[in-house]
């Protein structure tokens, strides 16, 4: 990852690894599985990876979701900072002898929790 103005209103630039290639091997298709948790605003999150390759095609395909309620204190809900997000990426490429050409595909929508409890504890939309 590199960034400028130590990322403070500078730009980030995320450098994803080389796709890989079965140029030489066998095909093959290998993946990753992670998760977390963070109990401030019991927000679970996970990603799938998985990636291969045959002669000199390669792809690589991610999925991530990550869901968080309202940030919450033993005396304060702080509303609206909860959010849902599901993403993924797509890349498929092609390594020859000139080189290699990759087509990378991503979606990232997000949504904040817009529900709020009324004064009697009820949960209602905004």
């Amino acid at each position: 990852m590199l960034y400028g103005s130590d990322a403070i209103g500078g730009v980030i630039n995320v450098i994803e690894p080389d796709l890989p290639d079965g140029i030489g091997r066998a095909p093959f298709v290998q993946g990753s599985v992670t998760g977390g948790f963070a109990s401030g605003n019991r927000q679970p999150d996970g990603s799938l990876t998985l990636e291969g390759a045959s002669s000199g095609f390669g792809y690589r395909a991610s999925l991530t979701g990550r869901h968080a309620e309202n940030t919450r204190t033993p005396t304060y809900t702080l509303w609206n900072s909860g959010f849902h997000n599901v993403g993924g990426t797509g890349t498929l490429g092609y390594r020859g002898a000139w080189g290699h050409r990759p087509v990378h595909v991503p979606q990232r929508p997000a949504q904040l929790d817009r529900r709020r409890l009324d004064g009697d504890g009820s949960r209602r939309d905004r």
